[in-house]
């Protein structure tokens, strides 16, 4: 994973930016977003809802972290997410909303966190002792990395790491 910003200011400006980058792709075509990233992955539509559900999962970590002392989160799959939830599915539209009102909401809570605040702690499942600064910025570094894949199943090329 490359590195990502520990400031928090530059975390929520990025954060509060990305939704407006994300807008184009819940427009796009829908042929062009039934094809895959690369062979054999996910097609732009599943990485949108994939990108939904962990923008909803994000906002209840960073949530818990900021509420709770120490809490403990569990992973969760996203392959078995895909195929329990299917993007075909699932309105756009709609998908589009639940994105824009977790980041939101995720911006939110973290404006009105101190350095302390910053530096509340979780248990993850897998990943062990996180910060909210930690789930923040991985949180910006991901919708990124997958709008990236997104926006090359769109072209119609290959996205490549």
């Amino acid at each position: 994973m490359p590195p990502m910003s520990s400031d928090p200011a530059a975390i929520l400006t990025s954060l509060t930016s990305f939704p407006a980058l994300l807008a184009p792709a819940f427009a796009a075509d829908p042929a062009a977003l039934a094809r895959p990233y690369a062979p054999g992955k996910w097609t732009g539509r599943q990485m949108l809802a994939h990108l939904v559900d962990t923008e909803a999962v994000i906002n209840e970590r960073l949530r818990r972290f900021a509420a709770e002392a120490q809490p403990l989160v569990l992973p969760f799959d996203p392959d078995r997410w895909t195929a329990a939830f299917p993007a075909d599915r699932r309105d756009l539209a709609a998908l589009q909303r639940r994105f824009v009102a977790a980041r939101e909401d995720s911006v939110h809570l973290l404006s009105h966190l101190d350095a302390a605040g910053w530096a509340k702690s979780g248990v993850h499942g897998v990943r062990g002792l996180l910060t909210i600064a930690q789930v923040a910025a991985h949180a910006d570094w991901h919708a990124r990395h997958h709008l990236a894949q997104i926006e090359a199943a769109i072209a119609g090329t290959t996205w490549t790491a």
